[in-house]
């Protein structure tokens, strides 16, 4: 059991090393470097030197004692200000002593900015927000729990959930525990799962079924809901608001109950143990009641208040002159040449929810071998975006593909990738349509997986992607069907 808390706790432990990885990425400095400098905050050493009797001395300035264990902000601080350290060191280092002298500049210059100034500000700014988040649910919580529960999918939508995660840090450090974000997440995720649970019973559309019924185990059991979100409830409309409204009354229930989180996890039924509180010995109770709670609402209310099912298509139906039916595509087979050399992957294996759900489309991704990209068959180009790492075609037989060179690489806006076509363009299988720098991106710390998809793939029966092996440029690795 000691084990077993140990590999529980430890991505919660080193969560500022995470974190500083991802920050280092976004704020376009060396990930590696910020992490090595925010891992000196949880060092052993460190923690052994600030903590003894009398404290250490840096430089004559006293090094203030603070557990960053499981913090993020001063990770994210850390990330930002070194950003600017690193542009500053790349000016004035000669360019035969980068190699050494440029990262043993960084390191020296940020690690006393970190654990001197960074650091400290961080716990102070994570105690502030925690202390934030305690008035608000000690004078407005029957409010704030509704409104957030209720609110949840579109936070969701729009990433900001990862904002309170410094804030329930905070709490979950006190002996209350959190018990605003994370019950309402729980209530959310569960509606979420009972909406697209009742979509897949209802409707009569079969690839509906399918998408509903994978989305709703993945939110129920796994607490990952935007399968569900972008691929179910939201374009339904209804089952979106039957969400909202039933996790706004359960939320009203949870903030009665006063259910609340001891721990860290993305709240699902299998994360149901979160909710085991120390002090409040009915607390994991009340929890389960609320869970069962959105699960039945949502699912009542869904049905109740329906949506739209769409039509299953059949040969015969719609305009038989419209080029894009799946009246004409169905049955024509079409091929797709790799647009890079490389070694093919699953695509539901690529670790990016939005392509692995295949929400976007179904198709693989390609792990490049070189950093060119070439037209995979004869058609147009429709869009190329300024940060030139994507690419969207169509074929002359009607295939929608997105070619997507890496994972958020928007992010570098258009550094590394050198972009020799156009929108509206004409192109012919083989023709160079892009390079890029792979050794400079992966440097950075992006992930070069490049997904190839059919974004219209509705269109077709059956999309065969290839099994996994190695391809050259043009060999066939989708075929439609």
């Amino acid at each position: 059991m000691q084990l077993l808390g140990v590999i529980g706790n430890t991505a919660f432990y080193f969560l500022p090393v995470l974190v500083a990885f991802a920050a280092g990425r976004k704020f376009g400095g060396n990930p590696f470097l910020v992490t090595a400098v925010v891992a000196i905050l949880i060092h052993p050493n460190f923690i052994a030197l600030t903590g003894a009797e009398g404290g250490i001395n840096f430089l004559g300035i006293p090094v203030t004692n603070f557990d960053y264990s499981s913090s993020i902000i001063p990770a994210i601080l850390t990330a930002w200000v070194m950003s600017y350290i690193e542009k500053l060191v790349e000016k004035i280092t000669p360019a035969f002593t980068k190699n050494f002298l440029k990262p043993m500049l960084i390191l020296l210059v940020s690690t006393p900015i970190a654990f001197l100034l960074l650091g400290p500000l961080g716990s102070f700014i994570g105690g502030g927000l925690a202390s934030a988040l305690v008035f608000i649910q000690s004078h407005v919580s029957i409010a704030a729990y509704i409104i957030m529960a209720a609110a949840m999918p579109f936070i969701v939508m729009t990433g900001m959930h990862w904002a309170f995660i410094p804030v329930v840090f905070g709490a979950l450090d006190t002996p209350a525990g959190e018990s605003l974000m994370l019950p309402a997440m729980l209530i959310s995720n569960l509606a979420q799962g009972a909406a697209c649970l009742a979509v897949a019973v209802k409707s009569k559309n079969s690839g509906l079924k399918q998408t509903a019924a994978s989305s709703s185990v993945s939110a129920v059991f796994a607490g990952v809901t935007e399968p569900g979100l972008y691929g179910v409830t939201m374009p339904l409309k209804r089952p979106l608001a039957a969400v909202c409204i039933s996790s706004g009354i359960t939320g009203l229930i949870a903030s009665i109950m006063g259910v609340s989180a001891s721990s860290f996890a993305s709240p699902s039924l299998l994360a149901l143990p979160i909710f085991v509180h120390a002090e409040k010995a009915n607390n994991f109770v009340m929890a389960c009641i609320c869970a069962g709670i959105a699960i039945v609402l949502t699912f009542i209310v869904t049905w109740i208040l329906g949506f739209e099912d769409p039509a299953e298509k059949k040969a015969d139906d719609g305009d038989a002159g419209a080029s894009d039916s799946k009246a004409l595509q169905a049955g024509k087979k079409q091929s797709v040449g790799a647009p890079v050399a490389g070694r093919t992957v699953p695509l539901e294996q690529v670790k990016d929810e939005t392509f692995a759900s295949g929400v976007m489309g179904k198709g693989i991704a390609i792990e490049p071998a070189e950093g060119r990209v070439y037209a995979p068959f004869d058609g147009n180009v429709e869009t190329v975006p300024e940060s030139h790492h994507a690419l969207g075609l169509t074929s002359d037989g009607g295939v929608e593909l997105l070619i997507h060179v890496g994972l958020e690489t928007v992010r570098l806006e258009g550094r590394h990738f050198t972009c020799h076509a156009k929108e509206g363009q004409r192109i012919r299988k083989g023709d160079l349509l892009l390079e890029f720098d792979l050794k400079a991106i992966r440097t950075e710390g992006y992930d070069t997986v490049t997904p190839v998809i059919i974004t219209n793939s509705d269109d077709y029966a059956e999309i065969i992607p290839a099994q996994e092996k190695t391809v050259k440029a043009q060999d066939t690795i989708i075929e439609t069907a």
